[in-house]
């Protein structure tokens, strides 16, 4: 009986924390151009993945992701031996918890945050300029979001409004994106089918985020970074 009750309660655990099921994935990595402690110019990388719903759609970062998955692709084997090392902490959850809505989840040590914006401020404009990436057909656009102006291509043939990071909105799915600085790029690796696979809101057992408002974050976000 206590096996039973043991056994009943994961089940239940986990579709509580279900909130959508995916269909396919998509690796990206995320170059972010920065400095180091000695503030000599450098370039971080991450390994991401978003894990594309129905509705939903949760990016983050992929060594939470293989740690939680029993199905692994062959693409995914020998990544995190690569040169992407670092683990970015930070979760995008699109059209959730409803449509139209980000919760957006981000460690600022010791602590995990969470806050909840609106796409409304999404405002893309699209622009002549056709290229090919990963053998899929992409249009341009561009979008000035939080003090960046992005550009990303996307591609039609898969019908699916999403992106990395939030970069969502545009009539089809976002392969490479790049702010005006060259600060940050996004681009994809491979796109695989899974089956049978949940999206979950919750990352990890061990941690309950805190709740707070995005300006309120993004303050507290600069003066932790800004200061060495």
């Amino acid at each position: 009986m206590i096996i039973s009750f043991f056994i009943i309660s994961i089940f239940c655990h986990a579709q509580k924390d279900e909130i959508d099921k995916t269909s396919f994935c998509c690796l990206y990595t995320h170059y972010v151009q920065t400095e180091n402690r000695e503030h000599v110019a450098t370039v971080d990388s991450f390994y991401s993945i978003l894990e594309v719903g129905d509705s939903v759609k949760k990016y983050g970062e992929l060594s939470t992701y293989t740690s939680q998955k029993k199905y692994l692709p062959s693409e995914m084997k020998g990544l995190e031996k690569g040169d992407c090392l670092r683990d970015e902490h930070l979760w995008v959850i699109q059209n959730y918890p409803k449509e139209g809505m980000f919760t957006v989840e981000e460690a600022l040590h010791p602590a995990f945050f969470s806050y909840i914006e609106s796409m409304d401020s999404l405002r893309w404009e699209l622009l002549p300029g056709d290229s090919i990436i990963m053998k899929y057909p992409c249009h341009k656009a561009c979008l000035q979001y939080a003090g960046r102006e992005w550009m990303a291509w996307y591609t039609e043939e898969i019908p699916i409004s999403s992106g990395p990071w939030k970069l969502t909105g545009l009539p089809g799915f976002v392969l490479f994106a790049i702010d005006k600085t060259g600060t940050h790029i996004f681009q994809a690796n491979s796109i695989f089918n899974v089956d049978n696979q949940s999206i979950v809101r919750k990352n990890d057992e061990w941690y309950t985020p805190k709740e707070t408002k995005r300006d309120v974050f993004i303050k507290t976000r600069n003066k932790i970074k800004s200061n060495p």
